[in-house]
């Protein structure tokens, strides 16, 4: 079995899983607890990644660690996934133009 076939066989089953989800709870109403759950995912799934690529390399530079921080206050202010991402990278690609990273 090559790489490629395994690739798309686990592709197909993770789409076959989210989809039969969704068709699962389409047209019905979800506890509160658990919908008030699935708000966070979103955030917290954006949070895990960055943290895993700017932790994982071994390179942790202060520009890479301001630029997380900035984020960060960007998230708790806003909600907003756009504006945490554009924060963080204008300002990681800002300090690393100036040098600082």
């Amino acid at each position: 079995m090559t790489a490629a076939l395994v690739l798309v066989a686990a592709g197909l089953v993770a789409f076959l899983v989210r989809g039969s989800t969704v068709h699962a709870v389409h047209g019905r109403r979800l506890p509160g607890w658990l919908d008030r759950a699935f708000t966070a995912a979103i955030p917290a799934g954006l949070a895990a990644t960055i943290v895993v690529a700017v932790a994982a390399r071994g390179q942790v530079s202060p520009a890479r660690v301001v630029a997380l921080a900035l984020a960060a206050v960007v998230a708790s202010r806003t909600g907003s996934m756009l504006a945490v991402v554009g924060a963080g990278l204008a300002s990681l690609w800002a300090l690393q133009f100036v040098g600082a990273g």
